[in-house]
């Protein structure tokens, strides 16, 4: 079967950690979608359960989440769970894409803020990494060693970490928080 564009836009992700502690304090994992059979927007799976935001996708369509859910995610790498509730919600981007990017989730009652910093070179990748059933056949990564992320105002405590799982990726270990700008997936669908 022929190789088809499945998805294509950002994938945004902030995990943070506690120092010594093995679970995410914080986690997001945000798809700023240009491309997809299910139209383009936005949706994030957000996470930070001493804040108290326990598990959540929110979305700005449900048509995008379910797409996402089932063709998009890598879940062998992902912190949260296939089954979570579906928010609606709003999101605004801002900040400077090349310093300190930053994204504003609002729902009703919640509203989130994430930032990433202190960013390093470019990564480029131009050649075809298998994710899922799809292949991703570019992306340009920027990996963050200070991030943030509050929720209704108050700060999460926790700190970006190293991934190992980047190896297969990028050939070393790198930060658990990142933005892939220009990602695009083929396959089959």
């Amino acid at each position: 079967m022929p190789s088809a564009l499945v998805w294509s836009g950002e994938h945004w992700i902030l995990y943070l950690r506690e120092i010594g502690q093995s679970e995410n304090s914080g986690s997001i994992s945000l798809y700023h979608t240009y491309y997809s059979p299910a139209g383009r927007g936005t949706v994030a799976f957000v996470q930070s359960n001493k804040s108290g935001l326990g598990p959540t996708l929110i979305a700005e369509t449900t048509a995008l989440a379910d797409f996402v859910i089932e063709k998009v995610v890598a879940w062998k790498s992902s912190p949260f769970k296939r089954n979570i509730p579906i928010v609606k919600g709003n999101f605004l981007r801002s900040g400077d894409i090349r310093s300190n990017p930053k994204w504003r989730i609002e729902t009703d009652p919640d509203v989130v803020e994430a930032e990433w910093r202190n960013l390093e070179s470019e990564v480029v990748i131009d050649r075809p990494l298998k994710s899922g059933a799809f292949t991703i056949i570019n992306s340009i990564l920027f990996f963050s060693t200070k991030a943030t992320i509050e929720v209704n105002g108050k700060p999460v405590i926790g700190n970006p970490f190293m991934r190992e799982g980047w190896r297969s990726a990028i050939g070393r270990p790198g930060s658990s928080c990142c933005f892939a700008l220009a990602e695009t997936m083929m396959g089959s669908i």
